[in-house]
């Protein structure tokens, strides 16, 4: 585990280093990745940088409500279908139809 402090801090000095764009989190449920319980609060430890877009990862519509809510990222949508079964379910909790079904075809 990576503690709150050290995230902020780490994506601080990224900020220095010229990049146009950072993904700082990951909204994601806190019981199947503990690391990111956090993701509100290092939204709103971080210090945002002129010209630089800082972005989270969102799998779902709660996690997208997560995002919009901390007022600091840059909201850009798009969809991505998996594949892999086995990988949606494990990793989205979903599964190939569901996950079309909410992409809209």
């Amino acid at each position: 585990m990576i503690s709150t402090a050290d995230k902020i801090a780490l994506i601080d000095a990224l900020s220095q280093t010229g990049l146009a764009e950072i993904q700082v989190v990951a909204f994601v449920t806190s019981r199947r990745v503990p690391q990111w319980a956090d993701a509100e609060a290092v939204v709103a430890g971080i210090t945002p940088q002129s010209g630089v877009h800082y972005t989270g990862l969102c799998l779902n519509e709660q996690g997208l409500t997560c995002a919009i809510a901390t007022g600091r990222l840059k909201i850009e949508g798009s969809i991505n279908l998996c594949a892999s079964t086995a990988f949606l379910a494990r990793d989205q909790n979903s599964t190939l139809e569901s996950n079309a079904r909410r992409a809209g075809r």
